[in-house]
């Protein structure tokens, strides 16, 4: 059972549909996922003068710092 299908039971089992499944890939192969109510955004952060994955359920708190290669790709779960 992938992690996507994993995820998707448990927001079933739990009743707490989310609407988004993000994935960022990294050079090395890994896979980073989580779902959120919101489309996660890369924006600029001041005070660390970088880029970060945003994510607007998360407050204005970076989700994690973007590198050079990585990839960000946003489903709509169905509901």
């Amino acid at each position: 059972m992938s992690q996507a299908e994993v995820n998707l039971a448990v927001r079933v089992l739990s009743n707490t549909p989310l609407k988004f499944t993000n994935r960022v890939f990294y050079l090395d192969g890994r896979i980073t996922e989580w779902q959120s109510k919101t489309k996660p955004a890369i924006k600029w952060h001041d005070d660390a003068r970088a880029l970060f994955v945003c994510d607007g359920e998360y407050g204005s708190c970076p989700v994690m710092a973007w590198n050079d290669g990585m990839v960000l790709l946003t489903e709509e779960n169905p509901l």
